[in-house]
């Protein structure tokens, strides 16, 4: 009986940390249907709209230099924390963007965030029982799977709005297409504050 509630509070830790895949498959995709309106409205070259795309990578690209660090210092569960934070600063910033440079900077956030999914994939095969670890993992890949396909559907009904919906036109939609995954990161926040530090981390 105790291994039973043993493994359900295993499995519920686990899928929280994975629901950190979810959150990039959404940051990372949402920009797709984004990027022509914003190109219309703050009038981007090819450089610039390559730019907005790809400043992502070298966010993740800094990141990655210093989460190694971070988590053996202060452990998984506080970074994926941090991390959801900071998925939730991006999302606001890039949303509420005035002008191209914000933009940038907001996206380049998003970027440091994309650490989750190696921090996740970390915290599931700690915490997880051995001959567990392979299908929690892959529930992680699952779950950037699922935010991806998200994002592209929460565009595509945006975009089929734009002509129904009175508050929502070409100025504005891509603020809800950046903005929608706020929700997305508020309960990631949520859930994390609930998981316990992994125990490799503490016994080190």
């Amino acid at each position: 009986m105790e291994n039973k509630k043993l493994d359900k509070r295993v499995t519920h830790f686990a899928l929280i940390a994975a629901f950190g895949g979810f959150v990039f498959g959404l940051d990372a995709a949402n920009i797709s249907g984004a990027l022509r309106f914003v190109s219309s409205l703050f009038e981007l070259n090819s450089i610039q709209q390559g730019t907005v795309v790809s400043v992502a990578l070298l966010g993740v690209l800094a990141a990655l230099v210093v989460t190694g660090f971070l988590c053996e210092w202060f452990g998984r569960a506080k970074v994926l924390l941090a991390i959801g934070i900071t998925y939730a600063i991006s999302s606001i910033v890039s949303a509420s963007a005035v002008n191209y440079e914000m933009l940038v900077i907001g996206r380049f956030i998003g970027g440091v965030a994309f650490a989750s999914i190696t921090v996740s994939a970390m915290y599931i095969g700690e915490i997880a029982p051995a001959e567990k670890r392979g299908k929690f993992v892959s529930v992680n890949q699952f779950m950037i799977g699922l935010g991806l396909l998200l994002a592209f559907i929460i565009n595509y009904f945006f975009i089929q709005s734009i002509d129904s919906i009175s508050w929502l036109n070409n100025e504005n939609v891509w603020r809800y297409m950046l903005g929608a995954e706020l929700f997305a990161n508020v309960i990631w926040i949520g859930l994390l504050l609930t998981i316990p530090e992994s125990p490799r981390w503490l016994i080190s």
